[in-house]
């Protein structure tokens, strides 16, 4: 009879101050959600062969114009690296955004005291994928005009702006805050960090995979859901008024003036200027430089603080810049590496969906896999075995599916994790957490939820009404953490 395993140490910080290993459990794995904010960072510790732990971790980011109060994206990076004694054997960067990838160039110098194995990316930021590419380039030339837009912007002076203007330009800066910072702080850039810091040991991966099995670990089982690898549904972020899937807001229809936009936006191989173009065509342009005599009587009746200024045209054209924001931040979205982890043939399921939106989750029923038994496995079957769901893009109306999402999430051990810190999202002025969708939430996991911006662990609060006390035992027996992080232990 082999000799009983011993007992895992809890993985909270100690009293000298110094960060302990994270000790997986004796079977299952501990999950680690970071509270840097507005952002993704988690951090598993599964028992790996050989008694050594096995670390993975999924992004690590945090939005910009984070409300002030949450631990700094450099402290969170730091406490990984010590936790996991400077060594990462999986890293799963999910998509191109600020607030799941920004770590990786703010603690740049953090994250190169440690050792990575190998890097997980979807299928695409693979630079020989032919539709790979085609994404890319598309987006690069949204960002291009977005750039222009905001060159031509920033020439006016916010204090000329009407107050509409400058709220518009305020929101507009929020939905690009997405996409990355100024100068070389950009999503591109942290990208190309993890393939430096793996020594470009990097695999690019497609739902069309059979489920990842590491040879480090027994009976884990990794299957990649999404994104597709079909343009159509990377573009689909809503549903159909007659197949309604999500908790629904209505939607904007922005594809007239997103084509309005880049057409009136020049392009800079041919402008190095980027300055925006008028939007009318030279016949009907009146400018000072050609025509003084016209141009100034009508600069003064109409431009200049006058009671017929709110007639003035001259930001409304770029108005159309939202919806171009807005499309390429939901297609982003759609691109997310979206993977379900499961413990053991036919056993409980992790499922991690990044940011993911309509289209994304319809086509993880395109598919099915084989298990370690050579089962045929559906999404369906997986999200039914569904324990801890790690809530798509911070509770968003339309990143998480209800009847073919968390409709099917029906285990009664299931769990919920949302890195959503709401002050901010009230800060940005946007919907999270989406009421309909957290109520869902509350019901589905019987009140067996971690937010970022909790003020307390479950073991300090009563079960809400309804609940199974036996449930909510365990849950709270299954929990720990501090300022930093909330940790939950699966097994």
């Amino acid at each position: 009879m082999s000799p009983p395993k011993k007992k895992r140490a809890k993985s909270n910080p100690s009293a000298s101050g110094k960060t302990p290993p994270m000790t997986p459990p004796d079977s299952g794995v501990k999950v680690r959600m970071y509270r840097q904010g507005l952002g993704d960072c988690f951090l598993f510790a599964f028992p790996g062969r050989a008694d050594k732990p096995f670390y993975l971790l999924i992004d690590c980011g945090v939005l910009v114009g984070q409300v002030a109060g949450r631990p700094d994206i450099r402290a969170v990076a730091q406490h990984i690296i010590d936790s996991t004694n400077k060594r990462l054997d999986v890293v799963i960067a999910t998509h191109q955004h600020w607030d799941h990838l920004s770590g990786f160039i703010d603690a740049k110098d953090v994250f190169k005291e440690c050792t990575i194995g190998e890097v997980w990316m979807a299928w695409t930021e693979n630079p020989s994928d032919p539709l790979a590419k085609k994404l890319a380039q598309k987006a690069k030339k949204t960002q291009m005009a977005l750039a222009q837009g905001l060159a031509h912007l920033a020439g006016i002076a916010q204090a000329a702006m009407s107050p509409p203007d400058q709220q518009w330009l305020g929101s507009l800066q929020n939905v690009i805050g997405f996409l990355g910072a100024n100068g070389a702080r950009t999503t591109e850039a942290a990208l190309q960090t993890l393939r430096d810091l793996c020594g470009g040991k990097v695999k690019y991966r497609t739902p069309a995979d059979p489920p990842v099995t590491v040879p480090e670990l027994e009976d884990v089982r990794i299957y990649v859901l999404g994104p597709p690898q079909d343009e159509q549904k990377i573009k689909s972020y809503n549903d159909k008024k007659s197949d309604p899937q999500t908790y629904h807001m209505a939607e904007l229809s922005l594809a007239a003036q997103t084509e309005f936009l880049v057409a009136a936006i020049d392009d800079q191989t041919t402008q190095p200027s980027g300055l925006a173009k008028c939007p009318f065509d030279e016949r009907h342009q009146i400018t000072k430089g050609n025509d003084s005599q016209r141009y100034d009587p009508l600069s003064k009746r109409w431009l200049e603080g006058t009671a017929n200024q709110w007639r003035a045209i001259s930001l409304d054209w770029l108005r159309a810049m939202t919806g171009l924001a807005l499309a390429l931040d939901n297609a982003t979205n759609n691109t997310s590496l979206a993977v379900a982890i499961e413990l053991g043939p036919e056993g409980k399921v992790l499922l991690f969906p990044a940011d993911a939106q309509v289209g994304n989750w319809l086509s993880w029923r395109d598919q099915s896999w084989k298990d370690a038994n050579g089962r045929d496995v559906t999404v369906d079957d997986l999200l039914a075995r569904t324990v801890l769901y790690k809530v798509g893009h911070h509770s968003s109306h339309n990143a998480t599916l209800r009847q073919r999402g968390l409709e099917l999430m029906t285990n009664d051990d299931l769990i919920a994790m949302v890195p959503l810190d709401k002050a901010t999202a009230i800060k940005k002025k946007w919907p999270m957490p989406w009421p309909k969708l957290r109520s869902a939430l509350l019901a589905s996991t019987k009140g067996r939820m971690l937010q970022v911006d909790d003020k307390a662990l479950p073991d300090k609060t009563v079960a809400p009404a309804g609940t199974n006390p036996t449930l909510w035992k365990r849950f709270q027996g299954s929990v720990s953490g501090n300022e930093l992080f909330f940790e939950i232990t699966i097994s």
